[in-house]
């Protein structure tokens, strides 16, 4: 793996690229920060929809897979969290969760 600095680019661009670049320091701590607050706002998200389908407290994994509404052509539910009962989704346009 190759480390690429901030304005060296590929030639060809790859599916999948084992190639880093680098950020710059003050973006690199910013995306630290976002990171973060993704991960926190996503817990506390898995940590409602729990809550609001009575799913038991144990072993589940956060998550944020949208699911896509073909008769809606756009993203209108998100799976936010799986446990051993199933998973919880949110359905943002409806302000609903169900289970699936």
């Amino acid at each position: 793996m190759r480390l690429l600095q901030n304005n060296e680019t590929h030639e060809t661009t790859p599916a999948i690229s084992k190639d880093l670049v680098m950020l710059a320091a003050e973006d690199r701590h910013r995306m630290t920060r976002l990171y973060e607050e993704v991960q926190t706002r996503l817990e506390e998200m898995a940590l409602i929809t729990r809550r609001t389908l009575n799913l038991r407290p144990g072993v589940s994994e956060v998550k944020f897979t949208p699911v896509f509404a073909p008769e809606q052509s756009d993203f209108a539910s998100v799976e936010i969290v799986a446990t051993l009962e199933g998973s919880g989704y949110y359905d943002y346009l409806e302000g609903a969760c169900f289970l699936g």
